[in-house]
């Protein structure tokens, strides 16, 4: 209103052109007061916002804010560190059941093994109609088939290589040690063409238990008389 007053009393020619200027501050005083950046950024009265702001006023250089658009505000808000912190915390909750878990899976798959490898042999006893053995050697981790003469048998699916199995050397199983293989004090055991087992001296099995760790994990691999049933329990 005092700038509309003042306006009155200069000269008419004059009039017309300042009541613009007025009605031009006044538009922008009212875009800026609805905005979320005017009331705060802009107190008082019409002529510091049409002095202050870049796109309501006339020296907008002198700021770098626009006129109804807020500053980005640097940093975190509270939600974000809690979203990390959770983030983190279910990263670091993981580590040790996937550290647990891989010795788990392989102490499964080397009882697996060793028990379809029991079963192999027996069958291989059965087609060929000889004796064949598998013996087991603590002191390495590893385990072999030989024939009726102590010869290694061809591996039947890696071609030219001979069927051994070196938990130490095997990645996927280097977790895996064999902590015992006893076949009535002997460590191998041999299926006659019935599928029979024996012992290493060569008289009928009496108990046939192979023992494997993998970190806590065991797998115990048993092997019945008579039968040559093969099963495997914790």
């Amino acid at each position: 209103m005092r700038l509309k007053q003042a306006e009155k009393t200069r000269e008419p020619g004059l009039l017309m052109y300042h009541d613009n200027q007025i009605r031009r501050a006044e538009t922008a005083m009212q875009y800026c007061m609805h905005s979320r950046v005017g009331p705060r950024a802009y107190p008082g009265s019409i002529d510091a916002v049409w002095q202050n702001d870049p796109v309501c006023g006339r020296a907008g250089q002198v700021r770098g804010v626009r006129c109804g658009i807020p500053k980005q505000r640097s940093g975190f808000t509270i939600i974000e560190l809690l979203i990390v912190v959770v983030i983190i915390a279910i990263a670091a909750l993981t580590v040790v059941p996937m550290v647990s878990s891989a010795a788990s899976m392989q102490i499964r798959s080397a009882a697996n093994m060793v028990a379809a490898d029991l079963e192999y042999a027996k069958s291989m006893a059965i087609s060929r109609g000889q004796y064949i053995s598998v013996v087991f050697n603590e002191a390495t981790e590893s385990y072999q088939i030989e024939d009726q003469n102590g010869d290694v048998i061809q591996h039947p699916v890696k071609k030219g290589f001979l069927y051994t199995m070196d938990f130490r050397n095997d990645s996927r199983l280097d977790r895996v040690e064999i902590v015992s293989a006893n076949f009535d004090a002997t460590n191998s055991i041999k299926f006659d063409y019935l599928g029979s087992p024996y012992n290493g001296g060569g008289a009928a099995l009496n108990s046939g238990v192979i023992t494997l760790r993998a970190g806590s994990f065991t797998r115990t691999v048993t092997v019945e008389p008579v039968t040559g049933y093969i099963s495997i329990s914790d």
